[in-house]
């Protein structure tokens, strides 16, 4: 995490006086300007959705399986996890890769970035196999969760601590 909030802070000072790096006379030379400061976004974007998703493992996942007492029998709780959070990490994993990818061409290309779409279509083919998964997955998800909610008080209890 200190290394993902650590880029973070350092995307944000690029993106914030981006006007500042640059002298406004080679901004006149380059008028893809907004492209990159739509970049500069994106990356900071990219970057805290994959924390959000180091959150729900670290809030959730693993205290759910650490719980104690359990919240639930061991193999009843892996598989509500399996089907609750479904490839939930394997979507952090292909989020982490174009973050990285992000920031190579950032340090290539700084600080007017002119070209991504090879990035986005190299991750596109990561992508397409994790998140229709996921997204097939999700209505399934809810209703095992409500169920379970529903069902068990220590699940229940859990929650709302």
């Amino acid at each position: 995490m200190p290394r993902v909030a650590a880029r973070t802070t350092r995307v944000i000072r690029l993106l914030a006086p981006v006007d500042k790096l640059v002298e406004s006379s080679i901004w006149i030379l380059y008028p893809s300007r907004t492209y990159t400061i739509i970049i500069y976004k994106t990356i900071t974007q990219e970057e805290q959705y994959v924390q959000d998703l180091d959150t729900v493992e670290a809030l959730f996942i693993l205290p759910l399986l650490k719980a104690n007492p359990p919240v639930m029998p061991a193999a009843k709780l892996d598989e509500f996890i399996r089907e609750v959070f479904g490839n939930i990490l394997d979507l952090r994993g292909c989020n982490r890769r174009l973050v990285e990818a992000m920031y190579v061409r950032q340090r290539e290309q700084a600080p007017i970035i002119e070209r991504t779409g090879d990035i986005f279509i190299d991750a596109a083919v990561t992508f397409r196999l994790a998140y229709p998964t996921y997204v097939g997955h999700l209505p399934l998800a809810e209703k095992r969760l409500k169920n379970e909610i529903e069902s068990n008080a220590n699940l229940r209890l859990f929650l709302e601590v």
